[in-house]
């Protein structure tokens, strides 16, 4: 049996790689990954290809050293670079705990994909099979999915990765070895049923088989293959919707837009909003739909906590920040003398201040004001806001809470963190910098000593204020 026809059917149809491409093969040893690396060494010379394979060892069987010095000196005996790494799966297990299979998974797939980039590889190419795709299917139906974990596993995965071998049934693998004299070396865990996905394999297709549907695999893996087209141009929709809309700055997406999109497409926005901020990452259904939940009912300052970041409900925003990278409230305190200027980096901004002859009220604006200076004295301290704080808005009636100011400003909780307070010598609030000055600083008709003060160092906000 040859499967070349149908493994460059395959390539050809998903373009997963062309000529004169350098790929990168995970070879286990198993049945799946030694045939994808003899077909890819078959057409390398007609495809210019260059090839280099990578295998890591586990160390979780006492034959694993050796099984990984056989296949090194079976490919460096070809002539293909063989990068052989070693890591302590069980250590690494009691440190994470979980699953044993998915650790070693994730330890090697970040493994492979940082031999790749040292690589300079154009693809890296995985054994997973068409059997491998059925049962894919079925285990994201059990644990529940959407469109995308029923769509399985794609021919183009995240970034460089490719399965070529999607397309052929495992039997056909097996029989195409024997054809080709090629030694399978399997891992016995593949036969044990203490792993769910074994189980499925090896127990549960086949009842339901023998019971229900004979050619049942083929069922879930069209299934899949069909799904995968649907699930495709959705992601492709909520990509382009998502770098059109996305406020990189602030790492923010606009409220009204969101509620805007059909629930599937939001969905989808979400979870590329949320890979943005934690690229290494897995999302799963439910992680979507507290998401959605979220944006739909949550209040304003309701915040969710997912893996790898954090997502705040904003007034007109929903805020996404890396776990344990949020900008926390500082304690700080500075002086600005008048005239002089101050950095404050806590803030990220620099405050200004100069005496001026008049008044300019065409450079008035949330960032720039101008105050009586005879009221003000020479010396103004800038600091964070601190509990009790209270504030005479220009135009208000009288003082109210700096709280119950940012809340009737529509000021995010997260942003009133980062603005900075300019308060007199006698403790009152000069001016919550970027949003308003204090009535009882205000220029009158019979002011004499001007002064005009300014912050710079961030952009102006849709909201009025810089913060």
């Amino acid at each position: 049996m040859d499967l070349l026809p149908t493994f460059l059917e395959t390539v050809k149809k998903y373009s997963l790689f062309s000529p004169g491409h350098k790929i990168l093969v995970s070879l286990s040893g198993g049945a799946d990954s030694l045939a994808l690396f003899h077909l890819l060494f078959r057409i390398k010379d007609e495809w210019r290809l260059e090839i280099e394979v990578f295998h890591l060892d586990h160390r979780l069987r006492e034959e694993s050293s050796e099984q990984a010095r056989e296949i090194c000196e079976m490919v460096r005996g070809k002539g293909i670079p063989c990068h052989c790494l070693k890591t302590d799966i069980k250590a690494l297990h009691e440190e994470k705990r979980g699953s044993l299979q998915e650790v070693a998974r994730q330890e090697r797939m970040r493994l492979l994909e940082r031999t790749g980039v040292e690589r300079s590889v154009d693809r890296i190419a995985l054994g997973h099979q068409a059997n491998d795709q059925a049962e894919t299917l079925f285990l994201n139906l059990i644990r529940g999915t959407g469109i995308g974990g029923l769509a399985g596993i794609p021919y183009w995965g995240q970034g460089k990765i490719i399965h070529p071998l999607l397309d052929i049934w495992r039997e056909e693998i097996e029989k195409y070895c024997q054809a080709w004299e090629l030694k399978i070396m399997e891992d016995p865990s593949n036969l044990s049923t203490k792993y769910r996905r074994n189980k499925i394999r090896l127990e549960v297709i086949p009842w339901l088989e023998k019971e229900f549907n004979p050619k049942l695999q083929e069922s879930l893996w069209r299934t899949a293959k069909n799904l995968q087209e649907d699930s495709f141009f959705l992601e492709e929709m909520a990509e382009k919707e998502l770098e059109k809309n996305w406020l990189s700055r602030e790492a923010s997406l606009e409220l009204r837009w969101l509620f805007n999109l059909p629930v599937s497409l939001r969905k989808r926005v979400l979870l590329g909003a949320c890979r943005k901020i934690a690229q290494e990452k897995s999302f799963y259904f439910e992680h979507l739909d507290l998401l959605d939940v979220l944006l739909r009912i949550g209040q304003t300052g309701s915040r969710l906590d997912l893996p790898g970041l954090t997502v705040e409900k904003g007034y007109r925003k929903l805020y996404f920040f890396p776990a344990r990278k949020e900008r926390f409230e500082e304690d700080y305190c500075y002086y600005l003398p008048i005239p002089g200027e101050i950095k404050v980096p806590e803030a990220g901004v620099v405050i200004s201040a100069e005496i001026v002859d008049q008044v300019r009220w065409d450079r008035v604006n949330k960032n720039r004001i101008i105050v009586d200076g005879d009221k003000i004295g020479k010396t103004l301290m800038v600091r964070s806001r601190r509990p009790g704080d209270r504030f005479w808005p220009l135009g208000s009636p009288g003082q109210k809470k700096l709280k119950d100011f940012f809340i009737n400003s529509k000021i995010d909780r997260w942003r009133r963190r980062l603005i900075p307070l300019l308060v007199s010598r006698d403790g009152n609030i000069v001016w919550v910098v970027g949003c308003r000055v204090s009535e009882k600083y205000r220029v009158e008709p019979k002011s004499k000593n001007l002064v005009e003060i300014k912050c710079e160092g961030l952009e102006e906000e849709n909201n009025g204020s810089r913060f």
